[in-house]
């Protein structure tokens, strides 16, 4: 007797799967039924991301005191001779990571760049979990910001000429301007910059990876320059509070708040207020960037403004380091 001849059931295949959904795509109905499902699959994708890699909230203008990375916060304690120290974001598990003196701290989110005050000013790429140290710049390092995967810095041994160097393998700097360079900012494709020198100053830009100088504020004289989110805040030598756009339009005194100490965070400037009295000058101050709600957060004679999640860190006249609270509303020596 002959056996029903059974089927043979075919393995399915990428393509094979594919054929349903080309059907679906044909109907008017279907369209609409697939890029929706594909909506909904890439806000998904983004909410995992969000959820497993949270962006870190970054200060702007920093002066190189504190920096975060992840759940971490470096900072130089002055009162151990500028070592190197880490705690959580909350305040716990305070620790020496590293014992060289440092004079500037900056992160790209995973590597700790500074320069160890000593004779010699290098830069080193510290690892925070060992203390480990890999030279990355052999010349003396006046101030340095990190945009884009460059290193920004001035070059003391060359009179504060610019220069951005491309953290690869071959690690290969230029030169920017022979223009001695201060308050250095980014927005990842310009680099910005003060100029000033016997008489003269200026607002300039120049390309990161190398170009033409452009004077956007030529005559003015600026401090505390800071760039944050298309646009460029400085601080007139009276201590007025100014913006201006990258090309140099704009040009607006947002308030006259006697600043000082520019720092910017989460949409609100914290400064060191210069005030007319006793009282005032030298204390943590903090407003919108409209230059309203200017509230005191501690009193005293402070300097040295950097701003990290949940913390701000100053130095007092004596180079004290202290660190504010902001949840709290709390100050304390560090």
């Amino acid at each position: 007797m002959e056996h029903a001849r059974i089927p043979e059931k075919k393995s399915a295949t990428f393509f094979s799967w594919l054929e349903p959904i080309g059907r679906l795509w044909k109907k008017k109905k279907g369209k609409a039924i697939l890029l929706g499902a594909a909506a909904v699959v890439v806000a998904l994708v983004v909410l995992l991301v969000w959820l497993l890699c949270p962006s870190v909230p970054t200060a702007y203008g920093n002066s190189g005191l504190a920096v975060q990375i992840g759940s971490k916060i470096y900072y130089v304690n002055t009162n151990d001779r500028y070592a190197l120290y880490s705690m959580n974001t909350g305040g716990s598990e305070n620790q020496k990571v590293l014992s060289s003196s440092i004079g500037e701290l900056v992160t790209n989110g995973e590597n700790l760049y500074a320069f160890i005050n000593d004779e010699y000013r290098y830069v080193w790429d510290i690892d925070p979990e060992n203390g480990s140290e890999e030279l990355v710049i052999d010349t003396a390092i006046g101030e340095m910001e990190y945009a884009n995967s460059y290193l920004i810095y001035t070059d003391l041994n060359q009179d504060r000429s610019l220069y951005s160097l491309y953290l690869s393998d071959t690690n290969v700097s230029t030169r920017l301007t022979e223009l001695p360079a201060f308050d250095v900012c980014s927005d990842g494709e310009q680099v910005y910059f003060r100029y000033g020198r016997d008489g003269d100053y200026a607002l300039c830009s120049v390309p990161l990876t190398g170009g033409e100088v452009t004077s956007l504020l030529p005559g003015k004289e600026l401090l505390d320059l800071v760039y944050y989110q298309d646009k460029l805040y400085y601080v007139m030598e009276n201590g007025d509070f100014c913006s201006v756009n990258p090309d140099g339009s704009e040009d607006t005194v947002i308030c006259s708040n006697l600043v000082n100490s520019l720092a910017i965070f989460r949409d609100e400037v914290y400064f060191i207020y210069n005030g007319e009295t006793e009282e005032q000058n030298g204390s943590l101050c903090r407003m919108k960037l409209d230059g309203s709600d200017l509230e005191v957060l501690a009193q005293g004679t402070y300097s040295s403004i950097n701003v990290v999640e949940g913390r701000v860190f100053l130095l007092d006249d004596s180079r004290t380091l202290y660190a504010y609270d902001l949840a709290n509303r709390s100050l304390s020596e560090v």
